[in-house]
């Protein structure tokens, strides 16, 4: 049994964290997450990919996965949709992968991926760093811990808001927003009965469903007066 896992997401929060305290700690990465400074020395155990979907093109999935194929430490294990896992024949690699039902998951966002499988081993607490979901305060701009020149599907004009006027973008922000939170809600309940502890290491997150702590908090960090 994990004592514990982090879940790293790709919000905005997570460029003023230090990450360096998690080298050596069972990570899961998502989505653009492999464009992280320090992704070689988090290492991260799993590095998993929501099933592409519309408005992303085959061409844009290639590059995208090849993109994090040579970003990601080549211990990481790539987990894909098993409806995506075809894209990996175009690309040269050595890596371990495992494909995934995404029939068999309840979600809505790749964290909520994340959130499944870190339950699945059982382990006594999981951390969300990088969940600050928050898009309804920045409706029709995107926003990450990254420059959206690193990400390669951006570059290809991939458009996470589908083109949407602002008010039909901020309308449905709502809808999912509630939709996502009651989600998260389940898979707190799911948590209890196994008895593991899940915790947003998100500053600022918009996330209230799991009780807040720090990084500074989880690694003990001494305070000054104790130095």
């Amino acid at each position: 049994m994990l004592n514990r896992i982090f879940i790293l997401c790709c919000g905005p929060s997570i460029k003023y964290q230090n990450l360096q305290c998690l080298s050596g700690e069972y990570c899961i990465s998502v989505s653009n997450f492999f464009v992280h400074d320090l992704i070689n020395e988090i290492e991260p155990e799993e590095h998993i990919f929501a099933p592409i979907h519309s408005p992303i093109t085959d061409e844009m999935a290639i590059q995208w996965h090849s993109e994090a194929n040579t970003c990601l430490p080549s211990s990481t294990k790539m987990l894909i949709s098993q409806h995506d896992i075809h894209y990996w024949k175009n690309i040269p690699h050595s890596r371990e992968l495992e494909a995934y039902n995404p029939n068999a998951i309840t979600y809505q966002s790749v964290s909520q991926i994340a959130l499944n499988r870190a339950l699945s081993k059982n382990p006594s607490e999981i951390y969300l760093l990088g969940c600050d979901h928050n898009w309804i305060r920045h409706v029709g701009q995107t926003k990450h811990f990254y420059d959206e020149s690193q990400s390669v599907i951006s570059c290809m004009g991939y458009d996470e808001w589908f083109g949407q006027e602002k008010n039909e973008a901020r309308q449905r922000e709502l809808q999912c927003n509630n939709n996502l939170f009651n989600l998260y809600e389940q898979y707190k309940n799911i948590a209890t009965t196994q008895n593991t502890s899940i915790y947003n290491a998100t500053p600022g997150s918009r996330l209230k469903v799991f009780e807040d702590k720090t990084l500074f908090e989880i690694f003990e960090e001494p305070h000054m007066e104790n130095v």
